[in-house]
């Protein structure tokens, strides 16, 4: 039981990084097409960054245990 609740908690995590991963192009494309300036560019990649390493922290943490 525990195995099949750790194996969901790594499923869930890795399809959160996968969407962080689709918002970081769509960041990008919005910078491109002049949606958003490049300070608040700067600022949300940061923020999306610090997220990913979160997010893959969690995930190998649970991979651990």
């Amino acid at each position: 039981m525990r195995a099949n609740v750790q194996r969901t908690k790594i499923a869930e995590m890795e399809n959160l990084s996968r969407q962080l991963n689709i918002l970081r192009v769509l960041l990008r494309v919005a910078k491109e097409i002049r949606i958003i300036d490049n300070k608040k560019y700067v600022n949300l990649q940061m923020i999306i960054d610090e997220i990913g390493r979160q997010i893959g922290g969690w995930i190998k943490s649970v991979k651990k245990s």
